[in-house]
């Protein structure tokens, strides 16, 4: 295990030295929504920089299930990346809509 700061684009560079698998969990729980921009959605897009300049061979992006829209979800449906997200992320708080936004750097970078 290595510990970086996913504010600090440097920290995570000199944390992935070497590493071939990432689990990405950080996000914000708490705070305005500067703190969940910075921490969920600027951390984010910080590791993936990381990531694309390194020896990393695995990303593993942890989500979360409030970035679902579940009103187009099946009803006992499953969640998987083709599952359809929340177009209105800001309706639910910072939390979901930082983590949607999160998601998108993700799945852009992918």
């Amino acid at each position: 295990m290595v510990l970086g700061n996913v504010k600090d684009l440097q920290s995570l560079k000199d944390a992935l030295q070497g590493v071939k698998t990432v689990y990405h969990c950080a996000a914000a729980m708490a705070g305005d929504w500067a703190e969940f921009y910075e921490s969920t959605v600027l951390g984010t897009k910080n590791m993936l920089a990381a990531i694309d300049v390194s020896t990393v061979e695995n990303f593993i992006y942890l989500s979360s299930l409030g970035i679902l829209n579940y009103n187009l979800m099946p009803k006992n449906g499953i969640a998987d990346e083709k599952a359809s997200l929340e177009v209105h992320p800001e309706r639910r708080g910072f939390y979901t809509q930082a983590k949607r936004a999160a998601e998108d750097l993700v799945r852009e970078f992918a």
